[in-house]
């Protein structure tokens, strides 16, 4: 995937570390045991189930194409990671 800048925005690095960054701040603020329900787009929800298959840019623009902003994406945190 070409790294644009686009117009009043950052990069795609950018802006799928920004994604991977609040997936990883979420389970510490929540605490051990506690639940979250988080409302987002496909884009940030392309960036962090990318991240989780270690996928390249590609992979994730895929991804993206598929994923709707209606979907139900179920991530759990625990011991082992951050699995989905």
């Amino acid at each position: 995937m070409k790294d644009p800048e686009p117009a009043g925005g950052g990069s795609w690095p950018a802006f799928a570390e920004g994604a991977r960054a609040a997936l990883a701040e979420l389970p510490a603020a929540l605490g051990r045991g506690r639940d979250a329900v988080v409302f987002t787009s496909a884009g940030p929800l392309a960036a962090v189930c990318g991240a989780l298959l270690s996928l390249p840019d590609e992979g994730v623009v895929a991804l993206n194409r598929v994923a709707v902003d209606a979907s139900v994406t179920i991530l759990v945190v625990g011991g082992s990671g951050t699995t989905s």
